[in-house]
């Protein structure tokens, strides 16, 4: 069976070599305001990342939790 003028084939990216670093996060912080009062005015922040870095290489499982 002979299909004319069918799906085109998806084109993929390169792939990585394997070791290669696919993700680097340096000295990430997230905070999140506290908040109170009749104005709603920040009274103070959480802080729930502090300074975390790390990378991620192919061939890796990285879980996050927290």
């Amino acid at each position: 069976m002979t299909v004319i003028n069918g799906p085109a084939t998806p084109t993929l990216p390169p792939a990585a070599a394997p070791g290669e670093t696919l993700l680097e996060i340096r000295n990430l912080k997230t905070y999140f305001p506290i908040r109170a009062g009749l104005l709603r005015r920040v009274i103070g922040h959480v802080k729930a990342v502090d300074d975390v870095s790390f990378e991620i290489r192919r061939g890796e499982i990285f879980g996050l939790v927290g």
